[in-house]
């Protein structure tokens, strides 16, 4: 008997491990037989459906206003800028006039910036140090006193950075000061500009425009100079993004058996006067994708009007045509120093806007037919 007694408490071991066991599953099935009775119970069936007669709900009128857009804003677009749609890395961003912006154009302003590049930290810093109205008083009128004002700057034409100055009231718009950030590389700069834009918000919070400038950095040479001044006055959309210096005549063709393509410039119209001490040329640059990959200059000219007459031909693979542009710019010489007089592009809509995408799809598409139209010599 001594020697059964182990096998004897094992066994009672075993059988109360078994039940046990036994007991807890028991246990778990019957919790959740008790949730799904829960969760799927009559409050979950099909009710049947009340037909009822249509009547009529008479919802009152709503006025929604804008808050100005907060610092550093760079997902949200701005509500001024609502006919605004850049196509990727154009010159400029094709644009059109909101009708907040040209409502508010009765007060002119002029405000005075200065831009000033920091080459060791990559950084741009805009100041902006004082803004007056040149016709008509605002701040004047008792009702407007409450009025305040703000700055937005943003790097074209991406539109992807921008900033937000601080917010000041109208009356004491002769002692605003205030300077902002951005984050650009000095390569960057020959296709970049800078826009900067005044908002007024009312008692309401209720935003509106007071007009834009802009400022090409491909002009601005920093090397020589590390700061420059500012004192432009604030205009409209239209007007400042669509500066034209009159209108070059171009014709474009693309042969897919051969992936060439031929350019031509046959004329101008409407060009301004120029002093005999300028001179021009023109400088045709072939970008893919961010990559300039053929960049041709012509011969220097006496006369604006002697540089419309070339004609190139550039070796593009079919698979670049929808990342492909070409940039017709413009270079005047005057007293030994060059800058960018205008321009003119086409391409893809990842860089070309208005007649420079239209011509560019219509030579895509009409192959190899040679397509020719005008284009608007844009400023800078």
């Amino acid at each position: 008997m001594e020697g059964m007694l182990p096998y004897f408490v094992y066994s009672i071991l075993s059988l109360a491990c078994i039940a046990s066991i036994i007991t807890l599953l028991i246990q778990r099935i019957y919790s959740k037989k008790k949730d799904e009775d829960y969760l799927f119970d009559g409050s979950m069936t099909k009710q049947p459906l009340k037909h009822g007669h249509l009547t009529s709900v008479k919802i009152p009128s709503m006025q929604i206003h804008v808050a100005p857009i907060s610092v550093n804003e760079t997902s949200r677009r701005d509500s001024s800028d609502v006919g605004e749609q850049p196509q990727g890395r154009g010159l400029l961003a094709s644009t059109s006039t909101s009708s907040e912006d040209d409502s508010t154009q009765n007060t002119k302003w002029r405000v005075w910036f200065q831009i000033h590049y920091k080459d060791m930290d990559g950084c741009l810093e805009v100041a902006i140090f004082r803004v007056k109205a040149v016709n008509g008083q605002p701040e004047s009128l008792p009702s407007k006193l409450s009025e305040n004002f703000f700055f937005v700057v943003c790097v074209l034409p991406e539109e992807s950075t921008k900033v937000q100055t601080r917010t000041c009231s109208v009356h004491e718009s002769a002692a605003f000061h205030d300077t902002v950030y951005l984050k650009i590389s000095k390569t960057d700069f020959y296709d970049r500009a800078i826009r900067i834009s005044m908002y007024k918000v009312n008692d309401v919070k209720q935003r509106m425009c007071c007009g834009h400038t802009m400022v090409k950095l491909g002009l601005l040479d920093f090397d020589r100079c590390e700061t420059y001044y500012f004192c432009n006055e604030l205009d409209s959309l239209a007007k400042v993004m669509t500066k034209s210096r009159g209108e070059m005549h171009l014709s474009l063709g693309y042969d897919h058996k051969k992936e060439r393509l031929a350019a031509q410039v046959f004329a101008a119209r409407c060009l301004p006067e120029t002093s005999a001490e300028q001179k021009f040329y023109m400088k045709t640059i072939v970008t893919v994708g961010r990559r300039r990959v053929k960049v041709d200059c012509g011969e220097l000219c006496n006369s604006l009007s002697g540089i419309f007459k070339c004609s190139y031909s550039f070796h593009i693979p079919p698979r670049w045509l929808q990342s492909c542009s070409i940039q017709f710019l413009i270079c005047e010489v005057r007293n030994g120093s060059e800058r960018r007089w205008g321009h003119v592009v086409v391409g893809s809509c990842r860089y070309a806007h208005g007649t420079g995408l239209e011509h560019w799809n219509e030579m895509t598409n009409q192959q190899p037919k040679i397509i020719e139209m005008w284009h608007m010599i844009r400023h800078g």
